[in-house]
This record gives structure tokens, C-alpha cells and sequence, in this order.
């Protein structure tokens, strides 16, 4: 599969001293369909480092993919953007999020190969440590996250925020799922039922995956996302305090997964 990197680099200056965090481009084909990977990273971190996929949610490469990869650059990972949808759209049109989702997941196999398309990027990018791979799903690419993780015994790890796991409680979602697995979830989320949520447990102890489940009590759905709130969708809210809890266990569970520190 061919891809370049644009002729172009966005330098956002850093914390650290005189580095600057790089926002490059990646361009590669799904069959006739142009896909456009965002690939972020922090340069005062020297050598090969861990890379982590974002599966963003079911609205597109938005904002708070585009946040979310960022601050991760910023504690020293690689991260790569997927695009499951093509030139790297989003859209703020519930109806219109619905049908891209839609079209996207109908179909198993092309599902599946988008999210591989994209793992194959971030593996190929020379200053990714292609040991050290895991995977951050939001929302929707929760369940793209796992599905990958199904079938890639390389990945260490899989972090999913908010995802609609009332759509997808069934054991087959999880069959053969063995590497780690950290699922953070609102309390409050009408995506996420408590039976739900107690299905989803239960199917994953009939996996050899080790898992946790942490719930955020009276957060809704896409209480992560800073941007939530400017939906006007009910049953949608960002929440300050699960969304700093939740990623800072995200955090701890990438670091324990790469088992190393980061050096300037």
C-alpha cells in the first residue's frame, strides 16, 4: 500500500524547551477511496517510540480526535489519526453522522480493512516503535478498535471511551480478543445501559483478554469530549471531572502496556 507524507508540516511550539509538536499528513487509498491519515508528534523525544491508532468517533476526523492525538503527542507517543471515511470528513449533522456510520459498518470486512489500512501507516512511519502499538477508540471506533485488536496479536493494548455498547453486546465482537483492554464508560450514557455494560463484562471473562471497566457516575454520552455540549443532542454532555479522571487512567494504562519512560 503506497503513502506520503505532504509537503508540508504544521510546528505548534511545546512545552519542552525549543521542540515543537509536528502535524503531518498521510495520503493512502482504500481501493478508489482517498483517505487522509493525521499523524501527530512531540520531536523532543528522540528515537522510536510507541505509536497509538485514533478510531474516532462516528462524526469523523474532528476536534476531538484532532485533541485527543495531541495530547498524546505531547506525553511522547506517536499518534496517527484513522480516516474511516474518506479525505478526512466530519460532520456536525446528526443524520448525516448516522448514515456514514451506517454505510461503514454494514459491511464486516471493509470495516475491518479500514482500521488495518490505517494501523499499516502508523506502522510505517520511521520513528514508530513498531513493538509498541495500541490502539485509542472514541466512541464508535471503540468497537473499531476491538475489532482490529481481534485480529493483530501485536497490539498491546486497547483503550475505548464512551463507546455504544448497547449495539454491540454480543460475544462474537470479542471472540478471540487477547491483548489488553481498558473500557470507560458514563454512568448516565443511554448508549451504554448498565445491562449492557454487565452483557459486555461478562462476555469479555469468556475471553482470555485482560480487562477492565471503569464507570463515570451521572456522565453521559461523550462526557469526554470538550465539545459535546455544542451538539445540542440530548443525552449528550461533556463532564470536566470524568473526562480528566478518564484520561488520566488512559495514561496509566498506555504507560503500564509500553512499560517504559519517556526521556528527553
Amino acid at each position: 500500500m503506497k503513502h506520503g507524507l505532504i509537503l508540508f508540516t504544521l510546528m505548534i511550539l511545546s512545552s519542552h524547551g525549543f521542540s515543537a509538536m509536528q502535524t503531518e499528513t498521510v495520503l493512502y487509498k482504500d481501493g478508489d477511496l482517498n483517505l487522509k491519515g493525521t499523524v501527530l508528534f512531540d520531536d523532543a523525544y528522540e528515537g522510536k517510540r510507541a505509536g497509538i491508532l485514533v478510531l474516532p468517533e462516528k462524526w469523523g476526523v474532528n476536534d476531538f480526535a484532532i485533541l485527543r492525538a495531541e495530547m498524546l503527542a505531547e506525553t511522547g507517543y506517536v499518534a496517527f489519526i484513522a480516516d474511516m471515511y474518506g479525505e478526512a470528513k466530519n460532520t456536525r449533522k446528526l443524520e448525516e453522522a448516522n448514515q456514514w456510520e451506517k454505510t461503514l459498518t454494514e459491511n464486516s470486512d471493509a470495516w475491518l480493512n479500514r482500521s488495518k489500512l490505517a494501523l499499516d501507516q502508523l506502522l510505517a512511519l520511521k520513528n514508530v516503535d513498531k513493538g509498541n502499538i495500541a490502539l485509542l477508540g472514541l466512541n464508535m471506533g471503540g468497537i473499531s478498535a476491538i475489532k482490529l485488536a481481534q485480529v493483530n496479536t501485536n497490539i498491546k493494548g486497547t483503550a475505548m471511551i464512551h463507546a455504544p455498547i448497547n449495539k454491540y453486546i454480543n460475544a462474537e465482537i470479542l471472540t478471540g480478543l487477547s491483548s489488553s483492554l481498558l473500557v470507560l464508560q458514563g454512568g448516565a450514557d443511554s448508549a451504554a445501559s448498565f445491562s449492557s455494560m454487565a452483557k459486555f463484562a461478562e462476555n469479555l471473562n469468556d475471553q482470555e483478554t485482560p480487562w477492565e471497566m471503569v464507570v463515570y457516575g451521572g456522565a453521559m454520552q461523550s462526557f469526554s469530549d470538550p465539545y459535546a455540549d455544542s451538539y445540542g443532542l440530548e443525552n449528550v454532555g461533556f463532564n470536566e471531572d470524568a473526562e480528566k479522571k478518564s484520561w488520566d487512567r488512559v495514561l496509566l494504562f498506555f504507560e503500564s502496556l509500553f512499560e517504559e519512560e519517556l526521556i528527553l
